[in-house]
């Protein structure tokens, strides 16, 4: 029968032992045929055929969440009390500190000296003392040699009547007799160093980009471990584009593999594949570093 999966007694001879292996192969083909047409449904559903109800880590993770929140509502709550109770504490001890204290507007008015006010009584104008006005004096305005006085003869500012000028003839006349600027010639030396750079400004830099160099040389070998080598920056990138090359076209055979992987070649090719994109992101990770070293 499909259901029973072991003998009822051991086998004992050849024929016993063939008889057994048919029998296991059939109930592994069953087996196989019975995944296929009904197949578990990951993790939870083996042990919903098990017979275990799985943890609804969704429902749990809520009610963490809500627990949470109502923990930090209560906490702020307090908080709030505490502050609004320190906040009333301070203001009765401000109130008894300063209830006995006038402010400095009042106590600026108590130093003042107190002066009387006269008032005038109804009907009466003698109580109130009053200075008399000045009266007016005009200032005379002395007039300068040669102007004449307008307060006299108002006529004499006017001036003589004089004809209107034409500019724009005056200008067309001033323009024809301007004598006019030829082009600006450029003056060109008659030196034959002229426009060249000297040689000592060459040298001086040639000597100065060869110390640059032969310092940035110097730093680079002091911060090169030794028996290492520094990657060239050309050869980093192309190894690096290398390996994320490599990467994708990895990605993509483990993307063709199914969800559940029986066999054991497939297993172990799958595991490959894996140890491989691990190894090639280990890679991706160093190379993506600015200096890489590697051994002589």
């Amino acid at each position: 029968r499909r259901g029973n999966h072991l003998p009822l007694s051991a086998p004992t001879n050849e024929l016993e032992m063939s008889t057994a292996r048919q029998i296991s192969k059939r109930q592994a083909r069953g087996a196989a045929m019975s995944s296929i047409l009904n197949p578990v449904n990951g993790y939870r559903g083996a042990l919903e055929r098990k017979g275990i109800k799985p943890k609804n880590h969704h429902r749990e993770n809520l009610r963490a969440i809500k627990a949470k929140q109502d923990h930090n509502r209560i906490s702020k709550a307090v908080k709030n009390e505490a502050d609004n109770q320190k906040e009333q504490e301070k203001r009765v001890l401000r109130e008894k500190m300063f209830k006995d204290v006038d402010s400095r507007v009042a106590q600026h008015k108590a130093a003042e000296p107190k002066k009387g006010h006269q008032y005038l009584r109804r009907q009466s104008t003698t109580n109130l003392t009053t200075t008399p006005a000045k009266p007016y004096v005009s200032k005379k305005v002395k007039n300068k040699a040669g102007l004449p006085d307008l307060r006299s003869d108002p006529t004499s500012a006017r001036r003589p009547e004089s004809k209107p000028k034409n500019f724009v003839a005056n200008n067309r006349s001033a323009a024809a007799s301007t004598r006019r600027r030829g082009p600006k010639q450029n003056k060109v030396s008659t030196n034959k160093n002229f426009g060249k750079i000297p040689d000592y400004i060459i040298e001086r830099k040639i000597e100065l980009a060869q110390k640059k160099e032969a310092k940035r040389q110097a730093a680079q070998k002091q911060e090169v471990p030794p028996g290492m080598i520094l990657v060239p920056e050309a050869e980093r990138l192309e190894t690096l584009r290398q390996l994320q090359a490599g990467k994708k076209e990895v990605a993509t055979q483990l993307a063709r593999f199914p969800l559940v992987v029986e066999t054991l070649s497939r297993k172990q090719a799958k595991l490959a594949l894996e140890k491989k994109m691990k190894e090639i992101e280990d890679a991706i990770k160093i190379f993506n570093q600015k200096k890489v070293f590697i051994e002589e």
